[in-house]
């Protein structure tokens, strides 16, 4: 079988490991061999076993990008001519649950089909629950097949693009900061500052499609509230000292996270590159995806 895989190491993306086509089914090899006036046919009693599961190896490496979502695309060929229809059922499923059942009939013609399905950056199965039509009358040509050509998984680009309007929503913000307070900022200013700067992520937090995104902000918030309370505590106090550390230690907060967005954006701006390099050497399946992850890559 040939895997096409996407396997992640901290932030970058290794070669897949390969192997032939995988045959599910073959009448050939699981059932009765039979010599008609028309040539070899065959026919039923046919082994097929239900229980039979693919399990790609993903590997589990943490990665700063472990919390988008995946995308596992199948690409199969079930071809067969036969006196009545085949009929086959297969599910993907997590460690958690069935994530998608479906049912296929063989077609005459040889054509590739495709089973996508989106999950969290965990192993997935494909598990092949039945075939009908392989008991009672039956008779079926050479040529009868279904085959797992490959499986694809890699990061889902609305993921990846939901994560990246997040980063230059706070890129964007953070400038606005840095531009609207300087070293020698007062009290006032720097307090002012940090309330929209609050109220800004949580409400960004609250309303972020991406987990990555409304942990990093969430984080922020509680950095940003404790220094809140210190600059309170150190200004109203009266002690001047005190007051202008606390105000230079804020700015510092500012610069700090400003240096944390714009490595975030070159991390993920790497990653999408090595996954685009990938893709257009072993992801022949993927034009409208591959598509989309360069355009994703062109906002950074």
């Amino acid at each position: 079988m040939k895997f096409k895989m996407l396997f992640l190491f901290s932030l970058i993306i290794s070669a897949s490991k390969s192997f032939s086509g995988e045959v599910i089914f073959s009448a050939e090899r699981d059932c009765k061999r039979v010599e008609m006036s028309n040539g070899t046919r065959f026919t039923p009693k046919c082994k097929f076993d239900p229980e039979k599961t693919i399990t790609p190896n993903y590997l589990k490496e943490n990665t700063k990008f472990k919390d988008l979502s995946y995308k596992t695309k199948l690409e199969y060929n079930f071809t067969c001519e036969s006196l009545r229809p085949l009929n086959l059922n297969f599910s993907m499923y997590d460690s958690k649950r069935e994530k998608l059942n479906i049912s296929v009939s063989a077609d005459r013609i040889e054509k590739n089909q495709f089973a996508t399905v989106n999950h969290k950056y965990e192993q997935l199965k494909v598990k092949f629950n039945r075939m009908d039509g392989l008991s009672g009358f039956q008779v079926m040509k050479p040529g009868c097949l279904m085959v797992v050509d490959s499986i694809t998984s890699y990061p889902d680009p609305y993921s990846i693009n939901t994560y990246i309007d997040g980063l230059n929503t706070r890129d964007n913000w953070i400038a606005f900061l840095l531009s609207s307070t300087a070293p020698s900022s007062n009290y006032i200013t720097v307090r002012h500052t940090l309330e929209m700067t609050i109220n800004f992520l949580k409400r960004f937090a609250q309303n972020s499609d991406d987990f990555l995104d409304r942990i990093e902000a969430e984080g922020l918030v509680s950095k940003l509230e404790q220094a809140q309370e210190e600059l309170y505590v150190s200004c109203e106090s009266g002690e001047l000292n005190y007051c202008s550390q606390e105000i230079q230690r804020v700015l510092v907060i500012f610069r700090l996270e400003d240096s944390k967005v714009k490595r975030s954006k070159q991390e993920v701006k790497l990653f999408i590159e090595k996954q685009i390099r990938w893709l257009e050497n072993n992801g022949n399946i993927l034009d409208e995806d591959l598509k989309e992850l360069k355009d994703i890559h062109n906002k950074l």
